[in-house]
């Protein structure tokens, strides 16, 4: 009997840590379309997509790879690993013109970098600090969703906090403004999605400036063969291509 019920409570925990996993990319995915549609492809928006899920991959969870969901003791390491999969893009951007395999891999990163960062202001006391700036500084209406996005040349000092399960939970209802802090949150990941976009055009026009038009355009539009890189193992396809042409 003892063992059916240890067998029972395993299956049980690891049920709600992968549909917690599932939950965590159905919202990167949201989050990537809406921001991206219109400036990158269908297809190539379903390689982004495929990279947030993949750290929701066992190998990728919370438990192995904190760091990967701004879930860990010391946040910096989340900051250093954002800095490390920024140079995994912009290295493999270089062939992407030419190779669709490039492509894929870039792309593939962007969204594995995109889903750490969402993380950043749905686990972290980013937005509630913001907020009492803002009331301290006699500011008592504003627009919660045109708050300022964080300062990521600076935010390894910021001294922000990872919340606890109690304090993310409360978000879903916790009022700001006419809103939600959950519902912000989001707003700001939309808005933080498109200027990580407009970010890595920016850092390829500088590092490629002969190739930059070709290696730019290649990621927006001309489209990648897989929707994950060869190395990728074991990793079930989840993105859907809800995304109209444009």
């Amino acid at each position: 009997m003892q063992i059916y019920i240890s067998t029972f409570l395993t299956l049980a925990l690891l049920l709600l840590s992968f549909n917690q996993a599932a939950f965590a990319s159905d919202t990167d995915r949201s989050i990537i379309q809406e921001a991206l549609n219109g400036m990158v492809c269908p297809r190539n928006i379903d390689v982004i997509v495929e990279g947030a899920y993949y750290q929701g991959h066992r190998m990728n969870s919370k438990e192995k790879k904190p760091e990967r969901h701004f879930e860990g003791g010391n946040l910096d390491h989340s900051f250093r690993y954002i800095k490390s999969e920024r140079k995994k893009i912009l290295n493999a951007a270089r062939d992407a013109g030419p190779e669709p395999e490039m492509r894929t891999r870039a792309l593939f990163h962007f969204g594995m970098m995109l889903h750490t960062i969402n993380a950043f202001y749905a686990n972290t006391d980013f937005l509630e600090r913001e907020e009492k700036r803002l009331s301290s500084n006699g500011t008592e209406s504003f627009d919660p969703y045109e708050m300022e996005l964080i300062d990521w040349s600076t935010a390894e000092k910021g001294g922000y906090k990872k919340l606890s399960e109690e304090e993310r939970n409360k978000r879903a209802t916790k009022q700001i403004q006419n809103s939600t802090y959950g519902k912000v949150a989001r707003g700001l990941a939309i808005r933080e999605a498109v200027r990580q976009w407009d970010y890595l055009e920016g850092l390829l026009r500088s590092r490629y400036p002969q190739d930059a038009d070709t290696i730019v355009s290649a990621l927006k539009s001309a489209g990648c063969d897989n929707l994950v890189p060869e190395e990728i193992k074991d990793h079930p396809l989840h993105a859907r291509g809800s995304v109209s042409d444009f």
